[in-house]
């Protein structure tokens, strides 16, 4: 059952998201597959962070793409409005230190979110050699995903593997089915897929997100659903540890 689960920005309930700490307390409690998301500096350094500003995670304020790496390597990354001062300092993590995380942790996939809003800012060339560089030969550990579908034709188009779409809407199905033969995995809302009924005859892999609770995992996974996405990774972990049969049981 572990493979079932995906520490969604590591293991966020407990520790500031999208941080080295939280990837290796996510591994420690038993996670082999994690996500985190991808923000570009103005000098096109790839960061781990959600979202578009430093506010929310940070003592410090104004857009990521307009600021210099150099400018960002001191900042910590603490999450005050949960944690307060807990965890500072929790330096932000440049997308190159996962290489090194992913290298010592072979067993670990790890899903790549390119956030959207890299896109009214750089070429969808530009971010994808950005983050090709940042990651080396450990990008085979990796899927790359995103809201945005264009980016990740144009990584098609460029000879990249392992893609995958972050649905909007349920509407998009039948773009993806046609349009992008080549998706791997398929990410979506708990709420959107939970309407659908039996979803196994998809050609990629799901990943729904965000679940916490026992009785959805196990309704989505008889919907045919393949991948859990969630922040309380140690929660569900020892929810189905050990019992390969827990979902024909629920």
């Amino acid at each position: 059952m572990i493979e079932k689960f995906v520490a969604h920005r590591g293991y966020q309930k407990e520790y500031p998201e999208n941080s080295l700490l939280a990837f290796q307390k996510a591994i420690e409690v038993g996670a082999q597959y994690i996500e985190l998301d991808i923000q570009l500096t103005a000098d096109k350094v790839p960061v781990v962070f959600h979202d578009p500003t430093l506010d929310r995670m940070t003592d410090e304020s104004g857009a990521i793409h307009e600021r210099t790496w150099a400018s960002l390597q001191d900042v910590s990354v603490h999450e005050p409005s949960r944690f307060g001062e807990t965890f500072k300092p929790n330096l932000m993590t440049p997308l190159s230190d996962m290489s090194g995380f992913l290298k010592t942790n072979p067993q670990v996939t790890c899903y790549l979110e390119v956030k959207s809003h890299n896109m009214d800012h750089f070429s969808h060339e530009e971010v994808l050699a950005a983050i090709g560089d940042a990651l080396g030969s450990q990008l085979t550990q990796c899927y790359l995903i995103s809201f945005d579908t264009d980016i990740i034709r144009t990584a098609h188009q460029l000879g990249w593997s392992r893609l995958g779409w972050v649905l909007t809407t349920w509407n998009q199905i039948d773009q993806a089915l046609t349009h992008a033969p080549y998706l791997e995995v398929v990410f979506c809302d708990k709420g959107v897929v939970f309407e659908q009924g039996d979803v196994s005859h998809y050609p990629w892999n799901w990943v729904v997100y965000e679940v916490d609770q026992e009785q959805d995992v196990v309704a989505l996974m008889k919907q045919g659903v393949q991948q859990i996405e969630t922040f309380a990774i140690k929660d569900m972990l020892m929810c189905f540890s050990g019992d390969e049969n827990a979902i024909d049981k629920g």
